[in-house]
């Protein structure tokens, strides 16, 4: 390259204009005679870092496992909240069961045997239901 160009392309450098191309072609060629220039290219080259190569697998194997573990987290969440409802419904129901009085009992009894007229029959009443054991003669 010209003198004349270098000189424009390390002012437009300088005042932050140039494109990464640009760059690239002042850094790996070193056109200047001056020492401030020459110094910083030598700088930037020493201090440049490479990626690692396997950096975005790495990246991506990080993103998934914070992805993993929040979906892991909403399923527990949602298995607890579901376990919890359910014990509240069977709560609520069986405190909202009627109790059989003592009279209800005795007419259930009574109905139960006026089913069982003809035949001779032995009713074994039991807490909340009937059992009825029949004979045949």
């Amino acid at each position: 390259m010209k003198e004349d160009n270098i000189n424009r392309l390390i002012e437009r450098y300088k005042s932050g204009e140039t494109s990464l191309e640009e760059e690239k072609i002042l850094f790996e060629e070193e056109f200047t005679s001056d020492d401030s220039i020459k110094k910083w290219i030598e700088f930037a080259k020493r201090q440049k870092q490479s990626t690692p190569e396997n950096f975005n697998d790495t990246l991506w194997e990080s993103f998934q496992k914070k992805k993993q573990g929040s979906a892991r987290m909403f399923a527990t969440v949602i298995s607890v909240a579901a376990s919890i409802i359910l014990l509240l419904t069977l709560v609520i129901n069986k405190s909202g069961q009627a109790k059989l009085d003592y009279a209800e009992k005795q007419a259930l009894l009574e109905e139960a045997r006026s089913m069982f007229k003809e035949s001779q029959s032995n009713i074994i009443y039991e807490d909340e239901f009937i059992q009825i054991y029949t004979t045949s003669e």
